[in-house]
């Protein structure tokens, strides 16, 4: 099996398949249901490393979420307003957002 998974290159399969063919024997999971969730962890996998690649790609000097931006250091941008932007329906519209100015180097 292992072979086989490293072939197709399904690494993180390759990791939590047991532990799935355990959680599908205990919840009588489907074959359909089964393989949705080997396969749903595969695709979060790949997109996760993804996101890790470009970020060290970018070459930012520091990462920072926005769970941990300082609101009170920019009280120009408003809360709520500026998380707006980070809504499902504004990124489907395939609308764009430029932020410019300095990076906070206070942390």
């Amino acid at each position: 099996m292992e072979f086989l998974l490293n072939n197709l290159k399904l690494n993180r399969i390759k990791e939590v398949y047991k532990d799935w063919i355990e959680k599908a024997s205990k919840e009588g999971m489907s074959y359909g249901d089964f393989l949705r969730g080997l396969l749903q962890e595969e695709v979060i996998f790949r997109e996760e490393r993804g996101i890790r690649r470009r970020l060290r790609m970018a070459g930012f000097p520091y990462e920072k979420t926005i769970e941990q931006f300082d609101f009170r250091f920019r009280p120009e941008l408003q809360r709520q307003v500026f998380l707006n932007y980070l809504e499902n329906t504004f990124i489907s519209q395939g609308r764009t957002l430029s932020l410019i100015g300095p990076p906070d180097l206070t942390t």
